[in-house]
């Protein structure tokens, strides 16, 4: 069994959300977003450690009695950075081990044997995605006006967890920074340096709470998933 640490980048604000109180931390059935996230983490592989990125001086106490209640005690809390890649590349530094996955803390939805592909796909691959193919018809407008039509079948939406060589993912995002770059997620940093990237099928459920409309839909599976836990 590899060992690996998993990566949490959780110093976002969460501006599109709309509330005072930051999306990570948002209740869901009386618990935070991140509360779930972790839980169903530690419950889909034997993480080394867990690492976290946030904003220690506002969010430090709160996530460490999160992960006491879950009793996660494999853990490194970091300062993060001004954006997500940087609160990425702060946790690979504190990291010993060969590879890493990384994780949204606000996709709360994980499930095991998305976790196990992608790290049986790292056999193949430096780095790993999960993610859906499109099923719409996609266009390119300018205004109102329509463009053109893309070709859906070479189309994906980009998930996490994502896997990776550690090293060599330092040696990506170390690229980006040097270059002074933005990237949406890390595997944009491995394509930039030209490195292969490898992707497993993801599931519809693995939603990224972004607005809070997103949270009635997470509520919902939660509860789902409650009921069939009885």
């Amino acid at each position: 069994m590899k060992k690996i640490d998993i990566v949490i980048p959780a110093a976002g604000v969460g501006n599109r959300f709309g509330s005072a109180v930051k999306k990570q931390f948002y209740k869901i059935l009386g618990k935070p977003v991140f509360y779930y996230t972790l839980k169903h983490l530690k419950e889909s592989y034997p993480f080394n450690n867990f690492i976290i990125g946030c904003k220690k001086s506002n969010d430090e106490i709160f996530i460490r009695n999160l992960l006491d209640e879950l009793k996660i005690d494999n853990f490194k809390i970091v300062e993060g950075g001004k954006e997500r890649f940087n609160t990425v590349f702060n946790c690979l530094l504190v990291s010993d081990v060969e590879y890493v996955l990384i994780h949204d803390a606000v996709r709360p939805i994980v499930k095991k044997e998305v976790v196990e592909e992608i790290i049986s796909k790292l056999n193949e691959y430096k780095g790993v995605i999960c993610g859906l193919k499109v099923r719409d018809t996609v266009k390119i407008v300018e205004g109102d006006i329509v463009k053109e039509t893309i070709d859906r079948e070479k189309l994906l939406l980009s998930h996490t967890p994502q896997g990776f060589d550690r090293l060599k993912l330092i040696e990506a995002l170390k690229f980006v920074l040097d270059k002074g770059l933005k990237i949406t997620d890390e595997a944009q940093a491995f394509e930039l340096l030209g490195e292969k990237v490898g992707y497993v099928p993801s599931y519809p459920e693995n939603i990224k709470i972004t607005y809070k409309e997103d949270v009635d839909y997470v509520e919902t599976l939660l509860k789902g998933s409650r009921e069939i836990g009885k």
